[in-house]
């Protein structure tokens, strides 16, 4: 019977894939009001509308993929100029991350493009529930 504290044989030359997941509730303007993140911190950046920074609390090979989703409230619908639409940038988390520093990546909203354009940075509604999901690669064994 295997003993509890081991750790799992991983076969060579996998991936060593860890999921990390958070959930965030705004107030007003964006400003986060309560944050359950596992791995991983959030905070507003003031100097962008609707930018996030995330700092990870482990240093990490890579990003395979990331993923955010705003949840809105109950059967009204997303205002305009409000940002719905995430995405992910400035990802600084390989290992060559200077010493003593934390990996970071920045989670971005803008409004839902209009036909002929992009859409503009936004703060996300008032109230908002942000649902995070990434899967960080420890490299190959």
């Amino acid at each position: 019977m295997p003993h509890g504290d081991l750790k799992p044989t991983e076969a060579p030359g996998t991936n060593r894939l860890v999921f990390l997941t958070g959930v965030v509730t705004t107030s007003t303007s964006g400003t986060i009001d309560e944050s359950d993140c596992d791995g991983f911190d959030v905070v507003l950046t003031d100097s962008e509308a609707g930018r996030y920074t995330i700092t990870l609390h482990n240093k990490f090979y890579s990003l395979r993929y990331g993923h955010a989703a705003v949840e809105l409230s109950a059967d009204t619908a997303a205002v305009q100029a409000k940002g719905v639409v995430a995405a992910i940038r400035n990802v600084d988390v390989a290992p060559t991350v200077a010493s003593g520093d934390s990996p970071t990546l920045d989670l971005q909203f803008t409004v839902t493009p209009t036909s002929g354009g992009a859409g503009a940075d936004a703060d996300v509604e008032d109230g908002a529930v942000i649902r995070i999901f990434l899967c960080m690669s420890r490299g190959k064994i």
